[in-house]
């Protein structure tokens, strides 16, 4: 909704309260340019960049970076132009649908995260304003399309969020985030296991990466050349120690036969080449 979304930075601009959080220029320009006001979107970098004295600081780089793509667009059409980007309609609904991953090695199975009608739950998620999001899985037919979604079966889902999916290499092992939302706590996002066994995904277990509830571990992606017994994986987090916001770290888990868990075995942080005091994600 980026028209009425510019309306209200605008009005938050006449208010003044750039004065206390410059950051309204980015998002302004960020939906301008997202309407195609290059122009527009431009000034609103440059007028960003010349409210922030410090250039180590975060959004000062995000409005170079803003400035940058401003002056690129054509560029980017061109680009444009070398792909077919088709609507893939049979798995899209007008909710929130995102994070694909092709499963198997066939390749025939397609786990997606969405908010759409029939998942599990009642409630409203406050952050989208939509259902909790589900893990659905869709089939491809001979034709290579792809059908229908259908709810993941088991016990996965719950009435919270769950999503962002990723597969150890033999696929029986599913790496998923489960965001809870319970009245007056600060409950952060956690990453949980799933084995498929006897044609079915069992019950989820925790991995052990926080010291404290309202800290957030999710979007994890499994590292190639794990096994049966081991993984690694990165992850988005606001751990202690980090560069700012959320940053990717990197952890690895090895399967203990005695206690029938997963245990932890490192985690670190992926350094100041990849993170920033701004958010890295997925």
């Amino acid at each position: 909704r980026y028209k009425e979304s510019l309306e209200w930075y605008e009005k938050a601009i006449e208010l003044k309260y750039y004065e206390t959080k410059p950051e309204i220029y980015l998002f302004k320009g960020d939906m301008q340019f997202m309407l195609g006001d290059i122009k527009m979107a431009k000034k609103s970098y440059i007028r960003l960049k010349k409210l922030l004295l410090n250039n180590k600081n975060p959004l000062y780089i995000l409005a170079e970076n803003g400035i940058t793509s401003c002056k690129k667009t054509k560029q980017f059409e061109l680009d444009q132009k070398r792909y077919i980007i088709k609507n893939e309609s049979g798995l899209n609904k007008k909710q929130m649908d995102m994070a694909s991953i092709v499963y198997g090695s066939r390749k025939n199975m397609m786990f997606i995260s969405s908010t759409r009608q029939g998942g599990t739950g009642d409630g409203t998620d406050p952050i989208s304003g939509e259902k909790f999001m589900d893990i659905w899985v869709s089939m491809i037919d001979k034709k290579g399309n792809w059908g229908e979604p259908a709810l993941l079966p088991g016990d996965v889902n719950t009435q919270f969020s769950e999503g962002i999916v990723s597969f150890t290499n033999n696929f029986k092992t599913m790496l998923f985030t489960r965001c809870p939302v319970v009245e007056k706590q600060n409950l952060g996002c956690d990453i949980y296991l799933a084995s498929y066994k006897s044609k079915k995904w069992g019950r989820s277990l925790k991995l052990n990466l926080k010291s404290h509830d309202t800290i957030s571990v999710g979007h994890p992606c499994v590292l190639p050349g794990g096994t049966k017994t081991k993984f690694d994986l990165i992850f988005a987090s606001d751990l202690p120690g980090g560069y700012g916001g959320k940053d990717l770290w990197q952890a690895s888990f090895s399967y203990n036969k005695k206690k029938k868990e997963w245990v932890k075995d490192t985690v670190f942080n992926m350094g100041a080449k990849i993170n920033t005091k701004a958010n890295e994600l997925f």
